[in-house]
């Protein structure tokens, strides 16, 4: 298991081989637990907004909505639809 140290700033660097066998790229999400002194961190899966029903909907037709919708929400939507 690789040993990672903490700089002055608090962050830690995810070892070459992690970010290789996880297909990780720069700005992506990640998903961190803390239990007690254990530390577990998960890799965000990106949702598909046509896969999802509430998404396509909003996607196919942003003038049904409660609130107005522009498109720059839409593109935010698209970018943000992370799960763990």
């Amino acid at each position: 298991m690789p040993v990672v140290k903490v700089d002055k700033k608090g962050r830690i660097q995810l070892p070459s081989k992690v970010r290789k066998s996880w297909n990780l790229r720069p700005k992506e999400s990640l998903l961190l637990e803390v239990e007690r002194d254990v530390l577990s961190v998960k890799k965000m899966k990106k949702h598909k907004p046509e896969i999802d029903p509430l998404l396509r909907d909003i996607l196919i037709n942003p003038g049904h909505s409660k609130e107005k919708i522009t498109r720059t929400m839409l593109r935010k939507l698209k970018d943000e639809t992370w799960s763990p």
